[in-house]
């Protein structure tokens, strides 16, 4: 960690945001690949390689995703006590803080979710008729969804409850009208696009998820919207 990072000393802000791709690999909820994690972060994938690249011995690459060696590297990341030390008259400062990293994803899944340009919209796999069945066109319906359902979006689709769930209770306020705004005007578009990648039995699931934090936090008009919509845990 030292060796990856030394060259960062008179710069705070890129080891800020190169920490952030790493800890974003380490509390991902699946294993991303380098452009998922920029995506996320909505930051240069150079960053993300560079990182990759220079934590090699700990981190590698397989099926164009991320993985670790061996579970004593994020055990390290995430041990306050064992990642920020003073050697060699310097700190160093490289634990990751899980609560506000998924507090940060989980704006990231909403940012991309929202987006205009790559996000969540109606008719999203450009069906030209509502009378056909999946199967009478299932290359071109497979095409039109690897085209417009980006990897970042599907993440986001699919884990964005995994990172709501993880959020500490102080920071529920930050959420709130977020949430209320997908609830009340996107919600249909992601059950669409959960339908379409074949992921449409969790959404049940995943909008308890989102009504047990609710709970959880007292967000008393959120729960009222899952509630409107027939989702409460």
């Amino acid at each position: 960690m030292r060796e990856a990072f030394s060259d960062l000393d008179d710069d705070p802000e890129l080891l800020s945001a190169r920490l952030s791709i790493l800890h974003t690999f380490l509390c991902s909820a699946e294993r991303i690949s380098t452009s998922v994690a920029a995506s996320l972060l909505d930051t240069d994938i150079n960053i993300a390689c560079i990182i990759l690249e220079n934590l090699h011995s700990v981190l590698y690459v397989q099926d164009s995703k991320v993985y670790w060696y061996h579970a004593s590297f994020p055990d390290f990341i995430f041990s306050h006590a064992r990642s920020n030390f003073h050697v060699d008259n310097k700190d160093f400062r490289f634990s990751c803080d899980a609560a506000g990293q998924n507090s940060l994803l989980t704006h990231a899944c909403f940012r991309i979710m929202n987006s205009k340009e790559n996000g969540l919209r109606f008719n999203i796999a450009n069906i030209k008729s509502s009378y056909l069945l999946d199967g009478e066109h299932a290359e071109e319906l497979r095409e039109n969804i690897n085209k417009n359902i980006l990897p970042v979006l599907r993440y986001a689709c699919f884990h964005w409850t995994h990172h709501l769930a993880s959020v500490a209770d102080g920071n529920n306020g930050l959420f709130r009208d977020v949430i209320s705004n997908f609830l009340q005007i996107r919600v249909l578009l992601w059950i669409e696009a959960m339908n379409l990648l074949g992921q449409s039995g969790d959404c049940s699931y995943l909008l308890r998820n989102a009504g047990g934090w609710a709970s959880k936090v007292q967000a008393i008009p959120l729960i009222s919207s899952l509630q409107l919509i027939g989702f409460t845990s």
